[in-house]
């Protein structure tokens, strides 16, 4: 496959290349001006092979312009073979990129004193076609193709078959095609250009779509693909990575890929699939905000921008992404623009790494920090409070009789406090606990109980995905504590006619509790307060309730993160390791 490259490159690289290769390989520049052909660089296996031929390079260079001048017009990839002094020699040439009048080509050379003419069969002469030919069945999948076809599809040998054209397509292309398809199959001949994705990147083709007539029958499509233009493939991106952009490489990103201006994926580096678990080549066509969180949009087209603008490298910018398997992970990335020599900015390298752990563990030296602080004031205030609440019991006790009518109030405001000093405490100092082996489906289910009444007040839909069967060891009085919170606050975030999902998930030995409402969601500003000590999004709350959450998972060895998006909704994830 030949991809052109636009404008002038440094051939530093092109010639290490050619130097580099263990066949023999020629780089060669034609200039349209005068048509001349000149031989930049040759290798030593090229010059081996001359001399057992005994020819010198001079004689290559008339070879090549007599055998072949009509390429270097019109063609970007082209091969054939010519006479040896004893035998053939066959060539491959692929135009690697122009530049005012100038094409330059890598030329391949395969020496073979055995080879003579070859017996000509149709097979043969599609397999020699610079066009790739397929054929399609009446349902759209692939029947035959050539090895052009088989090259830029990369369904090599067999591997077309029960493949459907629409495999190779992106999405957004394969209404229009199958338009295309079905006239060709009614008996019109069509022509149309369309983009698809491959292993090595986006290709762009000229497709002519031909019904096939057998007895009068159409009973199959014909296409020929012609390969457009497009300004660049992960060879090249290698070789501009070496040569432009290797003072980016050296530091210690590991996700690399190549976007179109606009911010769709060219290239993805096979470091995708480890890292977020996606295959590279279907990430090709899509959009980079796709797979961003959307409180990152602005931040990352404002990094576009900037590089249009300056032309100049991005700083580096904090962004989330999402892996494959549904939630965010951290990732700290810097931007290069490509630029043609006439000055336009046409694509951008990214150059990535995965900072989620970094993340972690800086959000959990923060809230322990803060938690500690925290600590420190709730003591000092439980312990003023306790002293004279033990006085207001007692007096209350003697006095029982006559307080009578307000019993209820009066001891409902006693507990509330009691309450307080509780959750107090639980964040000041740790207490030894005692722990049991709970189902924590049924624990969810009875604090979804303890809710209902709200829910049905405030006419709140309730979604629920539960798993069975996963244990965790945990004091139930303080999970059951936790999620009541988690679900209250949800509820209070949320106007009539709500929706709150609550999802159990089993992930190996851990146990993931997601609890999501479409509420008013947060701000940045807002959810970067949240588990600061006393700092709560409502007039009545305290910031405790969040405080304890936090503090409870922690000592039951878990985790918890809040993820929330302005006038669309909070999710709070919860995992806890699963015990047998």
């Amino acid at each position: 496959m030949s991809v052109v490259l636009q404008g002038k490159w440094n051939l530093t690289v092109f010639k290490e290349m050619v130097l580099g290769s263990s066949s023999p390989t020629v780089l060669c520049c034609w200039r349209e001006s005068n048509q001349e052909l000149e031989l930049i660089c040759v290798n030593d296996v090229t010059k081996e092979c001359l001399l057992k031929q005994k020819l010198t390079i001079n004689d290559l260079k008339e070879l090549i312009y007599a055998f072949a001048p009509t390429n270097f017009y019109d063609k970007a990839e082209w091969s054939g073979q010519f006479t040896f002094p004893n035998g053939y020699c066959s060539m491959e040439a692929n135009l690697l990129f122009r530049s005012k009048g100038e094409r330059y080509y890598l030329l391949y050379l395969k020496e073979d004193p055995t080879l003579t003419e070859p017996a000509l069969s149709l097979h043969d002469v599609f397999n020699q076609n610079d066009d790739a030919i397929f054929l399609l069945n009446q349902d759209g999948y692939f029947v035959d193709m050539n090895k052009k076809a088989e090259e830029l599809s990369g369904l090599k040998g067999d591997a077309f078959k029960g493949v459907h054209y629409e495999q190779l397509l992106l999405s957004e292309e394969r209404m229009r095609v199958a338009n295309h398809f079905e006239k060709a199959f009614a008996g019109e001949v069509q022509v149309y250009d369309v983009s698809f994705r491959s292993q090595r990147g986006s290709l762009s083709l000229s497709i002519i779509n031909i019904p096939h007539i057998v007895d009068g029958e159409i009973i199959g499509v014909y296409g020929v693909a012609k390969q457009k233009e497009i300004p660049c493939d992960f060879d090249e991106l290698a070789l501009i990575i070496q040569d432009k952009y290797k003072i980016i490489v050296e530091h210690s990103y590991d996700i690399i890929c190549l976007t179109d201006k606009e911010g769709h994926y060219l290239l993805a580096s096979n470091s995708y699939l480890p890292v977020l678990g996606y295959e590279p080549y279907s990430l090709i066509g899509e959009s980079v905000l796709v797979y961003i969180h959307p409180s990152d949009h602005k931040r990352v087209l404002e990094t576009f921008e900037e590089m249009v603008r300056t032309k100049l490298p991005s700083e580096a910018v904090i962004y989330r992404k999402l892996h494959a398997n549904g939630y965010y992970q951290y990732l700290e990335g810097k931007g290069m623009p490509i630029i043609l020599s006439d000055g336009e900015v046409v694509s951008f390298v990214f150059i990535s790494r995965d900072i989620t752990d970094i993340k972690k563990r800086e959000d959990l030296l923060r809230r322990s920090e803060k938690l500690a602080l925290a600590g420190e004031l709730a003591a000092g205030i439980a312990h003023e409070i306790r002293n004279p609440l033990t006085t207001l019991r007692g007096f209350f006790q003697l006095t029982e009789s006559q307080l009578e009518p307000y019993r209820e109030v009066l001891m409902g405001e006693l507990n509330q406090i009691n309450d307080i000093i509780e959750e107090l405490l639980l964040v000041a100092r740790p207490r030894a606990i005692s722990e049991e082996r709970v189902d924590i489906a049924q624990l969810v289910e009875s604090c979804v109980r303890d809710i209902s009444t709200e829910l049905h007040l405030k006419n709140i839909q309730l979604e629920i995905q539960m798993v069975h069967e996963a244990y965790v060891n945990c004091v139930p009085h303080q999970l059951k504590q936790v999620f009541i919170n988690l679900f209250k606050n949800a509820i209070d975030a949320m106007s009539n006619e709500g929706k709150l999902m609550i999802i159990l998930n089993r992930v190996n030995d851990t146990i993931h509790i997601a609890i999501k409402d479409n509420g008013k969601g947060m701000d940045e500003e807002e959810l970067a307060k949240l588990g600061e000590p006393y700092y709560s999004t409502t007039i009545k709350g305290t910031g405790i309730g969040l405080m304890v959450c936090y503090k409870v998972i922690e000592n039951h060895r878990g985790d918890l993160s809040i993820h929330s998006v302005q006038n669309e909704g909070t999710e709070v994830s919860i995992q806890l390791p699963i015990v047998k």
